[in-house]
């Protein structure tokens, strides 16, 4: 299963050695206390645009622009049978998704691991074209 992956471009080169690990602390807070989301899943897209869309969001909220280079999609191919699951969290980000979003309680191996790319301006302009 060919999926989509948003990380810190800082972490790639860690990510082709190890792998995905689960974090058990979130970049993003609660709304309401400011406490952290505290998952310990490793996230994942099945359609590109998603995650593209997810990347310039989070360069946006962290870094204040879009198309920084210091946000990254990484492409991983699972077998079928991993276990995915549906993440529920946040509904009202995943309105207008073109494909679902997933989350699985399993580090993804380094041989799983395809490639990287760090997001674009013209990655970006992607969403709006097709919108």
């Amino acid at each position: 299963m060919k999926l989509f992956h948003v990380t810190f471009t800082k972490r790639t080169s860690s990510i082709r050695q190890r792998g995905l690990l689960a974090s058990h602390r979130a970049n993003w807070h609660r709304q309401g206390d400011g406490s952290r989301y505290h998952s310990g899943c490793i996230h994942a897209f099945e359609h590109e645009l998603d995650a593209i869309r997810w990347a310039a969001r989070m360069d946006w909220e962290f870094y204040q622009i879009t198309g920084s280079g210091e946000i990254s999609i990484v492409t991983l191919q699972t077998p079928d049978d991993w276990p995915w699951e549906i993440d529920e969290a946040d509904p009202i980000s995943q309105a207008g998704a073109h494909g679902r979003w997933l989350k699985s309680p399993l580090p993804v191996p380094h041989q799983h691991i395809q490639s990287h790319r760090p997001l674009t301006l013209e990655m970006a302009k992607q969403l709006v074209e097709r919108a």
